[in-house]
């Protein structure tokens, strides 16, 4: 499969320009937004704490057509990112889902982490390797703090930014302090199998045949108000061709199930049912979220 490195080459382009909160991370093209680990609260302090980019960590992600690859940040990425995040004076840019900009929420503290044993992020239970990317956050907004983050919608950091994607070195070496695993040394390549272990495609013929619906009448209509992103064709191809598709895929069509009141919208009316079939439609919500309990990923 092949692996990119994501890298800054212009300082004026590239780099992380908003920190998204999100329950389900987005993609748009060349536009990034990952999600890494969730977030950890002081409720008292209403600060989230979180990493925000850990080096060599291989990334699935879906081109147009439905392919997957990866990408990884080197640690030198990640450190210049940070820089130039707070340089840019981009610390109070906030969104939610990566679609509305929010003014309640502000960074407080940035920092990489030098020694994953006596870092501040290890005090607070976090088992990242050095060159990771640590965020601490002040929320001032009340309905954010309560509904969403203490309600347990928003659950990591994601980054949204712009970067140059170039062919990753697959012959470099993952040390215990980018695997956060003691004695161990793997390659890119083996991370990448472990990974690909855990794929499924028992989704039933009829996420397979909503998908294909939905692309026909796209192609056949010009895709009018664009009604699918980058992502939606993705899953839709996805699924039209029955390609095995990952736990985090999984876990992204569980989530679209909070637009299920536009899924009966008439193709020529709208997007609403559209962008509902694209993603498996009923059949295959319903499948992700019986497979989420299947693997315990949900009560």
């Amino acid at each position: 499969m092949e692996v990119r490195e994501c890298i800054i080459e212009d300082e004026e382009l590239h780099g992380v320009y908003a920190m998204g909160y999100v329950s389900d991370p987005a993609i748009q093209e060349n536009w990034i937004a990952l999600s890494n680990v969730q977030l950890k609260a002081e409720p008292d302090k209403r600060i989230v704490t979180g990493a925000v980019l850990i080096p060599d960590k291989p990334i699935v992600r879906l081109t147009p057509e439905g392919d997957e690859y990866h990408i990884v940040f080197r640690e030198a990425t990640i450190r210049k990112s940070a820089h130039l995040f707070l340089k840019r004076n981009n610390h109070h840019t906030a969104t939610i889902e990566h679609q509305f900009a929010v003014p309640g929420i502000s960074v407080m503290e940035s920092w990489i982490v030098e020694d994953s044993k006596r870092d501040k992020a290890t005090v607070l239970g976090f088992n990242v390797p050095k060159g990771t990317w640590m965020l601490s956050a002040y929320v001032k907004d009340d309905t954010i703090w309560n509904d969403m983050i203490k309600g347990g919608m928003l659950k990591g950091f994601s980054i949204e930014g712009k970067f140059k994607q170039v062919e990753a070195k697959l012959t470099e070496q993952v040390t215990e302090q980018a695997t956060g695993q003691v004695g161990t040394q793997i390659t890119l390549e083996q991370m990448i199998e472990e990974i690909l272990q855990d794929s499924y495609s028992d989704y039933p013929e009829g996420a397979t045949n909503n998908a294909k619906r939905a692309l026909d009448w796209l192609r056949e209509n010009d895709n009018p108000n664009d009604c699918l992103t980058e992502v939606g064709f993705a899953r839709a191809n996805q699924l039209a061709k029955r390609e095995p598709i990952s736990l985090d895929t999984i876990k992204r069509m569980y989530n679209f199930k909070r637009h299920e009141q536009n899924k009966d919208v008439p193709y020529t009316e709208g997007c609403g049912g559209i962008a509902w079939d694209a993603w498996g439609g009923s059949a295959g919500i319903r499948w992700a979220e019986s497979k989420l309990r299947e693997l315990g990923q949900i009560d």
